[in-house]
């Protein structure tokens, strides 16, 4: 490196990096092993620690964002063992049969526009009103009876470790938010 970068150190002691190099990462984890692929940037620091400190960049490239689990954990959690506060009334699902079917119409429109098979349509509707499964909003309502999809592997078949994904912040939000309300639905 041309320029020595000061560093500040957890703690708030300083210290110079005055040589980078780019080292292939594993970081293993209670999930396993993470292995980042492309080779990360490491600044060598003047000091005696020989520790490895992982910055920032790198851990929310991996998903990892520090100050959001901070916050987590500094955020009171309300459940305190009080149970005085009164839980809100969670309604049933929209049961407007009319409106339900009309929802389902459009969506069965929407397959056709795509390019879904005319002479198949009589077969999707019996499909797909063939279980009182559909619901306009979620409600407090009993389970889907309907048969578990179960899921095999072929034979032979190797599973595979996919990296962690990112999302839209707006995705994050409705995922938050559709998991609050499966919470309060139990």
């Amino acid at each position: 490196m041309d320029t020595p970068i000061e560093c500040k150190l957890p703690g708030g002691e300083k210290t110079w990096a005055r040589e980078m190099t780019k080292l292939k990462l594993s970081l293993m984890t209670a999930a396993g092993p993470v292995n980042i692929l492309k080779p990360v940037p490491c600044l060598i620091l003047d000091n005696e620690d020989d520790g490895f400190l992982l910055g920032d960049d790198v851990l929310k490239a991996l998903g990892i964002d520090i100050e959001r689990q901070l916050e987590l954990l500094a955020t009171p959690s309300g459940d305190d063992g009080d149970d005085d506060e009164e839980v809100p009334e969670v309604s049933a699902g929209d049961h407007d049969a009319e409106a339900i079917r009309q929802a389902v119409e459009a969506m069965i429109q929407r397959a056709l526009d795509e390019g879904f098979p005319v002479n198949k349509v009589e077969r999707l509707r019996t499909i797909v009103y063939a279980h009182d499964v559909w619901r306009l909003v979620l409600g407090d309502d009993p389970p889907a009876n309907v048969e578990p999809m179960g899921i095999r592997m072929k034979t032979g078949c190797r599973p595979y470790k996919a990296k962690a994904r990112k999302y839209a912040p707006e995705y994050q939000a409705f995922l938050e938010t559709f998991n609050e309300m499966l919470v309060k639905l139990g």
